[in-house]
């Protein structure tokens, strides 16, 4: 299953995002949860607030120490305990929250003067050990017990309660976008790569016998446009060679027929009529050999031949008589012409000295 590119690319894309999607998601929360945290502190601050405000005016008002503490965190929720202390740390009023937790006062000395005290502390209810957020602070207000401390104290329940919202609302986001991103990564893999399939099964059509056909190419813009552009120029080439191939052969086997006919009319000729002189025979057989030794150079130039179809033909210039090569031609032939009752005449030649390839121009 991993051979596939199409199945590396969606992995590598979905390993990706998820790490991206991970590292935002634990982000988010870490902001979130810092959020919550300080909208709570910002909660107990307010109550500390109002339970001070509140106590002020109701000493202003002349009520008893111990109502006008009363009155003063009555003004809180059930969700918050509240306490006030006096200057001595005895308790003079209290409200408990739910299930019976009480806001105690902070060991001696960790109280800030004219400053809030903020701290977590653990209190065991009901055999269960519960962790709650305490704030408190000395106010200076007119009153027989003053400077009075106040400490109210919260659960984390909000807190948690938020922070479970987000985790369950990214135990669905998470995986379902990596999962639409999968799909997604799929479909555009699988459809960037159609051109490379249609390139690979044209590709394995294509042999000897067809190579004038090419890769179809997509947009030749992009990096498969031009692999495809780049693999037709290579099946040009191959093509290309396949024809010089062809044509080296055509050659080849044009030029071994040749003197291989004029040898084989020279020797029916000679033999189909008894009581030849010697003066024919030995032309017949001067025939041959000229034939001979013309195979044997076209042996030897099948080498340079196949040089010459790719444009690497090697000149090989030399002085010779131009005359004695058309004579030559001519002999070789008046035999295969004779045979046929076709006759071949040759004008008188003048001795023409002659700078070239001799072989090449035997050849034409």
């Amino acid at each position: 299953m991993l051979d596939s590119v199409r199945v590396r690319l969606t992995l590598w894309y979905v390993g990706i995002l998820a790490l991206m999607l991970v590292g935002f998601s634990a982000a988010h929360y870490a902001m979130v949860a810092r959020s919550l945290y300080d909208d709570l502190d910002d909660d107990l601050r307010l109550s500390l607030k109002t339970v001070a405000i509140s106590l002020e005016r109701g000493f202003g008002e002349n009520r008893p120490e111990r109502q006008a503490a009363l009155d003063a965190i009555n003004e809180l929720s059930t969700r918050e305990a509240a306490a006030v202390y006096d200057s001595s740390g005895t308790l003079v009023a209290e409200q408990p929250a739910q299930g019976g937790i009480r806001a105690l006062l902070p060991a001696e000395g960790a109280l800030p003067d004219r400053d809030i005290h903020l701290e977590t502390e653990t209190q065991r209810v009901g055999g269960a050990q519960v962790s709650r957020r305490v704030a408190a602070e000395r106010v200076y207000v007119a009153g027989p017990g003053s400077p009075y401390t106040i400490v109210v104290n919260e659960s984390f329940d909000s807190v948690e309660d938020g922070l479970g919202t987000i985790r369950d609302l990214l135990y669905v986001a998470v995986p379902g976008g990596l999962l639409i991103s999968a799909l997604g990564g799929w479909f555009l893999a699988r459809r960037s790569l159609a051109s490379v399939v249609a390139m690979s099964e044209r590709a394995r059509r294509i042999s000897a016998e067809n190579l004038d056909e090419r890769l179809p190419l997509g947009n030749s813009r992009d990096e498969l446009g031009r692999l495809a552009a780049t693999f037709n120029e290579l099946l040009s080439r191959l093509d290309e060679s396949f024809s010089q191939q062809r044509r080296f052969m055509a050659d080849a086997s044009h030029e071994l027929r040749t003197p291989l006919s004029v040898m084989r009319t020279a020797t029916d000729v000679t033999l189909e009529r008894e009581g030849r002189t010697e003066g024919e025979y030995r032309d017949a057989l001067k025939i041959i050999d000229e034939q001979v030794r013309r195979l044997t150079r076209i042996v030897e130039d099948m080498f340079m031949l196949a040089r010459a179809d790719v444009g690497r033909q090697g000149i090989h210039p030399s002085d010779f008589y131009l005359d004695e090569l058309i004579m030559e031609a001519a002999r070789a032939a008046d035999v295969l012409a004779s045979h046929k009752r076709v006759a071949i005449v040759v004008g008188p030649v003048a001795e023409t000295p002659f700078h070239g390839d001799e072989g090449l121009l035997r050849q034409m």
